[in-house]
């Protein structure tokens, strides 16, 4: 696995020097495969040939924001170079900063290496307000890696493959854009030959030379459609009895409410007695999802457990189980659980049922079973029609994207040869779209932003579905060896922990609620400052579900004891 990193990332480089005098690059490697130390040093090579000023990391959630920040300052060999930026990022003065220096050079993206999230990022590149400008002017001569830019929508990848194409000449900037399960994007473009010819495939699809090297790491997960199952809990029990010295089970819903659901059937599920159930959506508070991460990453633990979980368990979490049951959902999202499963390949599946353990390192294959539960039709809106559509809209008989999904995982075929049909499909599917009609919006955006007319770009979002932020009034552990700098933070703001080391709610509650009413012209810089301490209660539900809730959270949280949550 090392050898093959290593030669992922000589490749890699090999083929950055052929496009040199390109300004954005495609990387496309296999879960696993070092994506994120290859491109950093591929970004430092971008950076040393263009005498560029700063690095961008740019992540689509918080929990590899927070991950790969970690992963970043260990490869630097220097904490003070790496600062994350996002809207519950930690108060991490340097040495030589004040409160005030320390929150203009947050504005400002101040640092060597900046670690942003995919709103913050984009907003700042389309938007023409205030805290959106302060940021644009650093993304000059620079360079940006962004991951996993397929999460979002599909619909608009034909947008931001040209937005980038264009931003990049205009900021002088080099972009590499990198995930471990990217359709052709680089192919969508209102003018395909042109954009084309402005990117650099950094590992093109099907490279002859690292053809053994992918298949070592597609070769580590069985993915089997089980057709005739559609209950989730019956299908992990019999499995799980199946699979002899199974320890860690993932399981992957395609919403909150269906692993709600599957997390309390599982818990009473008496035949599954032996193993500690544990949930991790977007509703679980951060802490408390630092202490899961941590449980289940700890491999000397030989606990049996069982993680339901949803889409914030496949990007980006060095997590590694033994078989995971998967909802059906588009292939890439399959393929990201599969990264989960096997990760070190110190597991195999053996004749008898059996998963072997061996710490050296076995080489076998661990499966992961994808099911159609009975709702799994409608979630559709979860994915977007393009990605996961039943039908088509003109055409009722044309088969829809999830049948072409089962299909396809039916076919007695290598994992890359499934996902290239896939790739294809899709592409095909919004090229077509390109033809019929470039969305009246995508095409005044890429106007807009070859003629840096920013007001105009003000009105698009990167983001359709917002979100509403809930406070959780329940006191929260902290793990002072762990969370020093949150229990120094706290102390600057008078509040302590309580005698069973939990911070807090209503003092940090109490002290959101006074700064927001407060008249101070240092307003801005304290409600920043304490933003980690209000992240530790906070959870965000989209808008739509917050409408549902309302009458049951106006009870909750609109009292006199917490008013105006909403």
């Amino acid at each position: 696995v090392s050898k093959s990193r290593e030669k992922f990332r000589e490749h890699a480089l090999k083929k950055l020097e052929e496009h040199k005098n390109k300004n954005v690059f495609y990387l496309y490697l296999p879960t696993g495969g070092g994506k994120t130390l290859t491109s950093l040093n591929l970004a430092l090579e971008l950076a040393e040939q263009n005498n560029s000023k700063r690095l961008f990391y740019v992540f689509p959630y918080v929990n590899i924001i927070e991950q790969n920040q970690e992963e970043l300052k260990k490869a630097l060999g220097n904490d003070d170079l790496v600062s994350p930026i996002y809207s519950y990022s930690d108060w991490k003065k340097k040495d030589d900063e004040d409160d005030d220096t320390h929150f203009i050079n947050q504005e400002f993206t101040n640092y060597p290496v900046v670690v942003l999230s995919n709103v913050n990022f984009f907003n700042a590149l389309i938007k023409s307000g205030k805290a959106s400008n302060y940021k644009l002017h650093n993304f000059v001569n620079s360079v940006i890696v962004l991951d996993e830019i397929q999460s979002l929508n599909a619909k608009e990848w034909t947008l931001y493959n040209d937005l980038l194409v264009n931003a990049s000449k205009h900021l002088n900037s080099k972009i590499i854009i990198m995930s471990a399960s990217i359709p052709p994007i680089y192919r969508l473009s209102e003018n395909t030959d042109k954009t084309e010819n402005e990117i650099g495939l950094l590992i093109p699809p099907k490279d002859e030379e690292l053809k053994e090297d992918f298949k070592l790491f597609w070769n580590r997960v069985d993915l089997k459609l089980e057709e005739n199952q559609d209950d989730v809990v019956k299908l992990a029990v019999s499995k799980i009895k199946e699979h002899k010295e199974t320890r860690k089970v993932l399981i992957v819903d395609n919403t909150i409410k269906k692993s709600l659901e599957a997390y309390s059937e599982i818990k009473k599920e008496k035949e599954l007695k032996d193993y500690a159930v544990l949930l991790l959506n977007s509703t679980i508070l951060s802490s408390r999802r630092l202490e899961i991460i941590k449980r289940i990453k700890d491999d000397q633990e030989k606990e049996k457990l069982i993680l339901v979980s949803t889409q914030s368990v496949e990007a980006g979490l060095y997590v590694d189980f033994d078989i995971g049951v998967r909802e059906l959902a588009p292939l890439d999202n399959l393929l990201q659980v599969c990264g989960r499963v096997n990760r070190n390949m110190k597991k195999e599946l053996k004749e008898d049922g059996t998963i072997y353990h061996d710490e050296n390192g076995c080489g076998g294959k661990c499966p992961v079973y994808v099911f159609e539960s009975k709702d799994t039709k409608k979630d559709a809106m979860v994915y977007g029609e393009l990605r996961f559509g039943t039908k088509t809209k003109k055409n009722k008989n044309e088969v829809g994207m999830q049948e072409k999904i089962k299909n396809i995982l039916k076919e007695d075929r290598n994992m890359d040869g499934k996902y290239t049909d896939y790739s294809e499909i899709l592409v095909a599917s919004i090229e077509k779209q390109n033809k019929e009609f470039y969305c009246e919006s995508q095409r005044h955006a890429v106007e807009s932003l070859r003629d840096l007319d920013f007001d105009s770009l003000n009105y698009h979002n990167v983001i359709e579905q917002e979100s509403t932020s809930i406070f959780v009034p329940m006191n929260v552990k902290i793990v002072q060896e762990e969370q020093r700098q949150l229990v120094n933070l706290a102390k600057e703001f008078g509040i302590s922990l309580e005698p069973d080391g939990k911070l807090p709610h209503k003092k940090v509650y109490d002290l959101y609620v006074s700064t927001c009413k407060s008249k101070d012209r240092n307003k801005g810089v304290q409600l920043k400052k304490m933003a980690a301490l209000i992240n530790q209660f906070v959870i965000s539900i989209s808008h739509v579900r917050a409408y549902k809730l309302r009458s049951y959270t106006e009870d909750v949280f609109q009292t006199e004891k917490y008013p105006a949550t909403f």
